[in-house]
Order: structure tokens, then sequence, then C-alpha cells
């Protein structure tokens, strides 16, 4: 879904000279006179972040602030570039909640940018990793001397189901791949303390499309439900937006998942989506997308998840 900024423009007709004024929101770039614009300064700060040139792209940033003292995306722009990563989504693994140019983006971000901001630091900072049968893994919780695992990384791209119809959790072919070939390739010490879980598999809360009967797996994908509770709540799950087929709240971040090159991609959950022939999935922004993707893209990149016994 594409977003696009309106401004007002008011036509002042004086005698014969014809004068434009835009209005901007909140976190919109601001101008310099005649100089270059704050918004042009951004972007060209932005561009040197992208090919990891530091020293520049906190000048130009600067020069944004030079402009506008309170503009809390330049402040962010400079972290960047102290941090030595070349986009917001790089900032996990990194310890930045008291770097003074993050305290200043959030002093002067409006509620929905700080919210965004302070998503930053929850995904940094709530994480833990373990490193087990060869892949990273983080730790969503514990209960009952069991752990909740996640790949950390996405480990490949596969079809939820290899043909076109309706499936659920419990008949579909990721399930079994996970259960079976994936599974045995663990070594034996990790598969042994791996808990075979009872999964419930609800119907998709906005679209009511049944998730079919309960599982026994050991190794499974997220809910709706799952995810939501694991990465944080805003309180969508239960309170839709409206006309809106996602989530998307101050927990996107935390919920982006990337391959071993390093590249965003969206990745499956184990519910319904708004029909059976398609499954529920997390965009690589983040959004939780109730419309999913229909089950024989083989786009989709896959999180193993399981319970690991203590």
């Amino acid at each position: 879904m594409k977003f696009f900024k309106t401004g007002l423009v008011l036509l002042l007709v004086i005698g014969l000279g014809v004068f434009a004024a835009g209005f901007f929101n909140a976190e919109q770039a601001p101008t310099a006179g005649d100089g270059p614009t704050a918004e042009s300064l951004m972007k060209r700060g932005w561009m040197f972040l992208e090919d990891s040139e530091w020293v520049q792209a906190n000048e130009y940033f600067d020069k944004v602030l030079d402009i506008d003292p309170e503009y809390a995306p330049a402040y962010i722009g400079k972290l960047c570039a102290a941090l030595k990563v070349n986009q917001e989504s790089d900032f996990a693994d990194r310890s930045f909640a008291e770097n003074k140019d993050y305290q200043k983006a959030l002093r002067f971000a409006d509620a929905n940018y700080r919210a965004k901001l302070e998503g930053y630091v929850k995904a940094a900072e709530g994480k833990q990793i373990l490193s087990l049968g060869g892949y990273d893994w983080r730790v969503l919780g514990v209960q009952n001397n069991r752990a909740l695992l996640l790949c950390e990384n996405i480990i490949e791209k596969r079809p939820y189901n290899k043909e076109s119809k309706d499936v659920t959790w419990e008949t579909c072919d990721l399930r079994e791949y996970l259960n079976g070939e994936f599974y045995n390739k663990l070594p034996d010490d990790f598969k042994a303390k791996i808990a075979e879980t009872k999964l419930a598999n609800e119907n998709n809360q906005w679209y009511g499309t049944s998730g079919g009967n309960a599982t026994n797996d050991k190794i499974f994908l997220l809910s709706l439900e799952e995810v939501v509770r694991y990465f944080g709540d805003s309180g969508q799950l239960k309170n839709r937006p409206k006309n809106s087929f996602y989530i998307n709240d101050q927990y996107d971040f935390a919920r982006i998942a990337k391959d071993k090159a390093g590249t965003a991609l969206w990745w499956w959950l184990r519910s319904p989506c708004d029909d059976s022939g398609g499954a529920a999935c997390v965009n690589y922004v983040g959004r939780v997308d109730f419309l999913g993707s229909y089950v024989n893209n083989g786009g989709g990149g896959v999180r193993p998840a399981l319970w690991l016994n203590l």
C-alpha cells in the first residue's frame, strides 16, 4: 500500500505575481529560504549512509539541524552515522538508548515517530540469541522449564503448500517438511531437547477463516496471536483499525526478518488469511498481514519455531 503526503496550496494573485505556500505535516523537512532545502539535505544524508560515507552523512544531517534544530529525523540520521549503519532497520543488536542524538530525536519527535523510535530500542535490547543445531534462535519466552525459540533469520524460501488449494496448518506441505526433513537434519542432542507441543490453530480473528484442527508438532510457525504476544501488542489484533488488512504499529521494526545475505523478506505465519487458499504473514517492513499470500507462493520466508526443554 502506498502512502502519499498532501499539502494545502494557497494561491494569492497580486498584480502580475502568483505566490504559493505549502503546509506540511509535523515530520516533514523544513526549508531554508532560497538555499538548499532540509528535504534535499536529508536525501543527500541518506544517500551518503547508503554508501557508508559516515562523515559526509553526519555533515549533511548537521546542515539540516542548522535549519531546524528540532527536526527529529536528522538526529536519527546522525545516530545511523555514529553507529555506522546504512539505514534505521539496521539498528538491531546495537545499544543506543542513551545516545544523545537518539534522546534528542525522542524529545522532538511527534507521537507516532516517538513510538517508532521506542520500538527500535525494544527490538535491540529485547533479544536473547542462542546458537543451536547450526542456527541462531531468538528466545521469545520461558515458561514451565521450556523456552520458546524462533529462528533469528529466514532460513529459506518455501511455499506454504505446493499446490494451490484450500489447506490448514494441519494439512499443509510446510508443516510436513518442518517436522520431517528439516527436523531430521538437526543434531541428535538438539532434537532430544525439543518438546512436542500441542498447538491451538485459531481462526483468523479479522476474517473468521478456519484455522483447522489442533496439531502436535515439534517444529512449527508462529500464529497471528503468537507474533503479537511475543513481539508486542498494540491492541490492534483485538481492535482492528478501520479499513486495514494489516497491523502497522510501533513493533514493526522488531518483526522484520532477514535472510543470510541481510535482505529483509516477508515470512509465513501458520494462521489462515482471509480465505483457506492463503496464509497470513509478516511483510518485509514488519507489518502483520492478515490477507497474507496464496499458499503456493514460493517467495515466502521460513522461520521455524520450537519449544526447548530446559
